[in-house]
């Protein structure tokens, strides 16, 4: 769902640029700013999304290294299986 919404709001620089083009010269600069803006916008929720996936990966692995608990409900044992991870 994540990649999906990060290509979703990719596209925001592509429909908002096509409002920016006018009849004048050389008026295409606004709208590719604004393209590119949303390019950079992109990238940088791509980062962070990483960045939160790595940590997530790193909370696993420090929850595998405790002792389970003997009293986990069926759901945490589903949702914390042993050698799960995010691909990054």
């Amino acid at each position: 769902m994540a990649i999906a919404l990060i290509n979703a709001f990719s596209q925001t620089g592509n429909i908002i640029g096509s409002y920016v083009w006018f009849d004048e010269a050389n008026s295409f600069r606004a709208s590719y700013g604004i393209v590119t803006a949303m390019f950079g916008v992109t990238i940088l929720g791509a980062y962070g999304f990483r960045i939160m996936l790595s940590r997530l990966n790193k909370q696993l692995e420090q929850q595998e290294a405790l002792p389970s608990a003997t009293e986990e409900t069926e759901d945490e044992k589903l949702r914390l299986s042993k050698g799960f991870r995010y691909l990054v």
